[in-house]
């Protein structure tokens, strides 16, 4: 069947000219074909086109009447929604109400912002990233709210290219939640500042494997930071937290609050030309899985 594009600049839409050769009525269909635009809602309607041809009794000549719905015009209108902008980037990418249900348009990266709940399914990511202010993270989120981060499949995201002052594999303004049955690897990039591999609030691993890798930094490398005073961290699943080469800071963990590892806890300092901690934790350790811990100066320093 014939098709027509009708856009901003040419709003009018002509299917051409159609030869008649007998009297008759004639009957078309018209619709519309939704190509996917995120936040236009499309014109489902068929709309009826109805031509009649006479034949003029004066001239002999055929006459064609043209009815649309049975007017003597047809406009189709479309409807668009303005995105609504979350405080979520996946690999320089906003997440909005456009795109959240499937962020790339590969089925790999999904996020309910009811639930504050990223869902990560082979996805892999190296690049610049975002930047926020020289705050540069493959993947971040601003909302203050735990993110919860659901791992299907082998993930890996990493920033890379020019340095920066501060590089994050991951960052959250809140607590990170981490559940599911697959893998992410974290890696911050290089930095004047500091390097982080996964900067949180409190961390919980409660399924799955997270790998975290503090870049080379010029003051400190961290593969897993605590930003929050009172922020803890529980390891039910696997996590392993590497600090990257640094001048004067270099940790696998670095826990303000008490560590649990019911799970699985590999954490190593990097090289420092100050510390290298394999854990630094304010708080409590308690371990009823496994705990191996590494450093130039100290494994474990509570």
């Amino acid at each position: 069947s014939p098709s027509e594009t009708a856009t901003e600049e040419k709003p009018l839409a002509y299917f051409g000219e159609i030869t008649y050769t007998a009297e008759g009525t004639y009957e078309y269909t018209i619709t519309e074909v939704d190509s996917g635009i995120p936040g236009v809602t499309y014109d489902t309607s068929a709309h009826e086109v109805v031509v009649t041809v006479t034949e003029n009794t004066e001239d002999n000549k055929l006459i064609a009447e043209v009815k649309y719905d049975g007017e003597e015009s047809l406009i189709i209108t479309n409807a668009y929604t303005e995105a609504t902008r979350y405080p979520l980037w996946i690999g320089g990418t906003q997440v909005t109400s456009h795109n959240a249900a499937d962020v790339f348009g590969d089925g790999k990266v999904s996020y309910d912002p009811e639930t504050n709940t990223l869902t990560l399914n082979d996805y892999t990511y190296e690049g610049a990233g975002y930047d926020h202010y020289g705050d540069v993270w493959a993947i971040g989120s601003r909302d203050e709210r735990p993110l919860k981060l659901v791992l299907e499949g082998e993930s890996a995201v990493s920033v890379t290219g020019a340095e920066t002052d501060y590089s994050y594999g991951v960052y959250t303004a809140g607590d990170l939640e981490i559940s599911g049955t697959g893998s992410l690897t974290a890696t911050g990039g290089e930095a004047i500042i500091s390097s982080y591999g996964v900067h949180t609030g409190s961390l919980t691993v409660n399924g799955g494997s997270l790998t975290a890798t503090g870049g080379t930094a010029e003051y400190s490398s961290y593969g897993v930071y605590l930003m929050d005073h009172t922020g803890t961290i529980e390891v039910s699943g696997s996590l392993t937290a590497t600090g990257g080469t640094a001048k004067y800071r270099s940790y696998g963990v670095h826990a303000t609050g008490s560590i649990t590892v019911p799970g699985s806890l590999t954490a190593t300092g990097g090289t420092s030309g100050g510390d290298s901690y394999g854990v630094y934790a304010n708080g409590s350790i308690t371990v009823s899985g496994s705990l191996h811990a590494t450093g130039d100066n100290y494994g474990v320093y509570a």
